[in-house]
């Protein structure tokens, strides 16, 4: 009979970041602009999960040992444009380029009670490779009437996804 069930996790990651910003104003009003980011991630990790159940004697009956590893890395550029159209209009557009890639490699593991040790089920061992780019782009005008206000607007966005399983 199974008496409990424990599990843990442990993961390792290493992060990098880089972050630009710029903004340019097109004119005296200080509404007329030009904005321009750009982000870049990198990052690299490597996770274990180890689960046991036991017997109500303390023993362990069976467990599993699952890893995963991999680096990913995403960039994003973004472009935003606001024209002021008078004190009550205003028109604004924009692009947004998001692109990412990851590689991802797992395995499991079975605890062999005879050996109190783990053996590994090749059956389970993958990589995957992921890549995704995301286009986007939008329009919008706005305006206010005295008291009444109104904005309109389209988005359009192309996506472009990929995931591979090599042999």
């Amino acid at each position: 009979t199974l008496s409990r069930r424990t599990g843990d996790t442990e993961m390792e990651m290493l992060s990098s970041s880089t972050y630009l910003e710029y903004q340019r104003l097109l004119g005296e009003n200080k509404e007329h602009k030009l904005n321009l980011r750009g982000v870049w991630n990198k990052r690299s990790h490597d996770e274990e999960n180890r689960s046991y159940s036991y017997a109500e004697s303390g023993e362990i009956i069976d467990g599993t040992l699952a890893n995963e590893d991999g680096p990913s890395q995403i960039i994003e550029l973004k472009a935003d444009y606001t024209l002021p159209m008078g004190e009550s209009r205003r028109f604004e557009s924009g692009y947004q380029l998001r692109t990412g890639a990851s590689e991802d490699k797992t395995d499991l593991s079975y605890y062999n009670t005879e050996t109190s040790s783990f053996e590994r089920d090749a059956r389970f061992d993958h990589f995957v490779e992921y890549e995704r780019t995301i286009h986007s782009a939008y329009l919008i005008y706005s305006e206010q009437i005295g008291l009444f206000s109104y904005q309109g607007g389209v988005r359009s966005e192309i996506i472009n996804r990929s995931i591979t399983l090599p042999e």
